[in-house]
């Protein structure tokens, strides 16, 4: 009699005189085993299928069930994600999952995804990605290395449970890293920015954020108590933040600190920029008086009082940018605009980086080299006279050139 019990699988000879070989291909979304048959007219040729087949599931060839990669991120988030991540991150990875895996990877089956698969879709989303913050084709490499990171991790557990036996993305290579292309106004364009913000209920804050490079978040979330008018300064220590609650799906609005300790600061205020803010103090107080007003102290608020949505800045920006006749950009490109100023006026780039909250001085430089470069050229000329060449009018005054060595040595 056979030995139909064998460490890899099952062997056995069936009532119609051929042989069956089970085995276990791996688990499914549930954590079942998927078992899988082979078949022989004998037991020698069964073996073989077997040993086959085994060293399939041994190279992760073999396909462990029909869940799909969608299905296992859907999964992955309820049962792994939902109280390792802040609410805000797992907002994130929600969005990045639904609106560029899916729609791109998510319907192929989880066991069947492969290293080239892992790579092609990372290329495309240098290639083809769609930025959300200015339509602009492909996305910057950091945000490309969070969605392979997600990726990695998510197999990585589904590698734990026994679905898969080893993680696609290992081996996966990252696209060279790109310079961003940032958008900065020209003197030209920052003029007719600003006259065009005439009668914009919002236009205080897009001079702040021209006028100290505030992110968009840290100027909705700005407190009078921020704004020292005596010392001309404004403390940054929050930021406004949106997100959708995990559990009911309500959107959340939420005043939170910053992330990093660097994006804590302190920003001098222009002189322009000061009477712009007491006159914006003076009508809002007109809205206090509402019974209903939500007493936030907030800067920049809806006239409830409340924290206004990040979707009304943009819908105000783009108003703006129609009446003054500009290209489309986004708020960072006021925030780069004001580094700009600074780094062209002069400005070291120390303190450019502390105003700006950078974590280091390395990128604000790496961010603003045309600045740097220019600013390179114009001191560079002032050292022309310095080095006095006197070079001949007529070329045939030139003495004739012998070369490194003199008197002809070594010819």
């Amino acid at each position: 009699m056979p030995d139909n019990r064998i460490t890899e699988g099952n062997i056995r000879q069936r009532p119609n005189g051929s042989w069956e070989a089970r085995y276990t291909a791996g688990y499914d979304l549930n954590g079942r085993q998927i078992q899988k048959s082979v078949y022989a007219p004998d037991e020698r040729s069964v073996r073989r299928k077997l040993r086959m087949a085994l060293a399939e599931v041994e190279m992760g060839q073999v396909a462990c069930g029909t869940g799909t990669l969608g299905e296992w991120l859907d999964t992955w988030m309820k049962d792994y994600k939902f109280r390792a991540l802040e609410p805000i991150t797992y907002t994130q990875y929600t969005r990045i999952i639904d609106t560029i895996i899916k729609p791109a990877i998510g319907h192929k089956k989880l066991a069947s995804i492969k290293t080239p698969d892992i790579q092609k879709f990372i290329n495309s989303l240098q290639r083809d990605g769609i930025r959300q913050d200015s339509g602009a084709g492909g996305y910057s490499t950091a945000y490309i290395q969070k969605i392979r990171n997600m990726l990695h991790d998510a197999f990585d557990q589904a590698a734990t449970n026994g679905m898969i036996i080893r993680n696609p993305v290992n081996g996966v290579e990252m696209p060279k890293q790109t310079k961003p292309q940032i958008r900065v106004l020209s003197h030209d364009e920052q003029e007719r920015f600003i006259k065009a913000l005439d009668g914009f209920e919002l236009r205080p804050m897009f001079m702040l954020a021209l006028c100290t490079g505030m992110r968009r978040g840290e100027l909705l979330g700005l407190t009078w108590d921020c704004v020292d008018f005596r010392n001309k300064t404004i403390t940054v220590r929050q930021s406004a933040t949106r997100y959708k609650d995990p559990v009911t799906g309500q959107a959340v609005h939420t005043i939170k600190e910053p992330k990093t300790w660097t994006s804590y600061r302190k920003i001098p205020m222009v002189d322009n920029i000061i009477p712009i803010l007491r006159n914006h103090m003076q009508s809002q107080r007109v809205h206090m008086m509402d019974p209903n007003w939500n007493p936030n102290d907030l800067v920049f608020c809806s006239s409830k009082g409340t924290i206004i949505e990040a979707n009304t800045v943009n819908r105000y920006l783009n108003q703006i940018i129609k009446r003054a006749e500009l290209e489309k950009f986004s708020m960072h490109a006021l925030r780069h605009t004001f580094a700009t100023r600074m780094m062209e006026a002069g400005v070291p780039a120390k303190v450019v980086q502390e105003m700006l909250g950078h974590k280091d001085v390395a990128l604000t430089l790496n961010t603003y080299t045309h600045v740097t470069l220019d600013t390179a050229h114009r001191e560079i000329a002032k050292i022309n006279n310095l080095i006095d060449v006197q070079e001949p009018q007529n070329p045939g005054d030139r003495q004739p050139d012998r070369g490194i060595f003199p008197h002809g040595f070594g010819r």
